[in-house]
């Protein structure tokens, strides 16, 4: 279990990893998933890895990266789509926050190559399919009453859990202000540090939507390069 947080609710929020403390997380995640010979879950070490570098190169909050579908990865414009348009498969549909979090986020020439052997691993519509949610024994037992499965649980779960169980005590044991969403607290302080404007970096994180500034660039593309030259500028890790 995370250890608790004593702290006063107001005071309660996730806390910024180091730099340093990312480079760690990346080497001992790396050398934990790898040493693993079996899993129950084919590709789920493969779908750890490259969703972790998703998660530090783009700001994403977990759940928006652990749904993406094999189409919302871009490779021809270089950009990810964050979206919760209805697909064609048989798995849970992509949730957002609300109507700003849909947006495009460029990817960082530091994250293309994963993007692009995880691509290649596998043909699944899901972009990280050991991570489709398993339905549970209510869920099951409703499902034989109505004749509609409809797993309702988080994609990001498996992620989260390998935070908990596994990294936590590695990483930042005792700081219960540390955990698998601060990876977007890190890339919001790295992005202040490298000089993006507020109004770029709300639109990549979903803060605001992005089409009230897109305008000023001569249009969408424009708006997508304009972004992603602020995003070359960082060095997450």
């Amino acid at each position: 279990k995370a250890p608790k947080d004593a702290r006063p609710k107001t005071s309660r929020s996730c806390k910024s990893f180091e730099p340093e403390a990312i480079k760690k997380l990346v080497k001992v995640s790396t050398e934990l998933w790898n040493g693993r010979r079996n899993s129950k879950q084919p590709g789920r070490k493969e779908d750890l890895a490259t969703a972790l570098q998703c998660l530090i190169w783009t700001g994403a909050r977990p759940e928006e990266i652990c749904q993406l579908r094999r189409e919302d990865i871009d490779l021809s414009t270089g950009a990810i789509h964050i979206t919760n348009d209805e697909t064609g498969d048989d798995a849970r549909a992509r949730l957002t926050k609300n109507d700003s979090s849909i947006r495009t986020v460029p990817i960082h020439s530091q994250l293309l190559p994963f993007l692009f052997e995880h691509l290649r691993r596998h043909n699944s519509p899901l972009l990280f399919p050991s991570f489709a949610p398993e339905p549970t024994a209510s869920e099951l037992k409703e499902a034989q009453r109505t004749g509609v499965l409809e797993a309702k649980g988080r994609y990001a779960r498996p992620l989260s859990r390998e935070w908990t169980d596994n990294l936590r005590e590695l990483i930042a044991p005792n700081e219960p202000h540390k955990v698998l969403y601060s990876l977007r607290h890190s890339w919001a302080a790295e992005s202040r540090r490298s000089g993006m404007p507020e109004h770029v970096r709300n639109a990549l994180m979903g803060h605001a939507n992005d089409n009230a500034h897109s305008g000023r660039y001569g249009g969408d593309a424009d708006w997508l390069e304009e972004k992603r030259r602020h995003i070359e500028r960082m060095i997450c890790v």
